[in-house]
């Protein structure tokens, strides 16, 4: 193996990482201020139940576009 192909390989491997911590950081940050705005906004049980799925959903969506992006900057250079 040379020392050529290393850098090649470790490219898409960091982009990968760096995605997949960036999906996860972002899901947990919007999830948690989603359920923060659902607790003081909705006292109701079932009402909260609802919008906090929604929280969920959205959440998960905004973090999709976030590692997308991350992946796209990393793998742009």
């Amino acid at each position: 193996m040379t020392d050529s192909k290393k850098p090649a390989a470790r490219g898409p491997l960091l982009a990968f990482l760096v995605s997949a911590f960036v999906l996860v950081g972002v899901f947990v940050l919007v999830h948690l201020l989603a359920d923060r705005i659902v607790a003081g906004r909705y006292p109701a049980p079932e009402q909260a139940a609802v919008w906090s799925m929604i929280g969920v959903v959205v959440s998960a969506t905004v973090a999709a576009a976030a590692a997308a992006q991350a992946w796209w900057l990393i793998r742009r250079r």
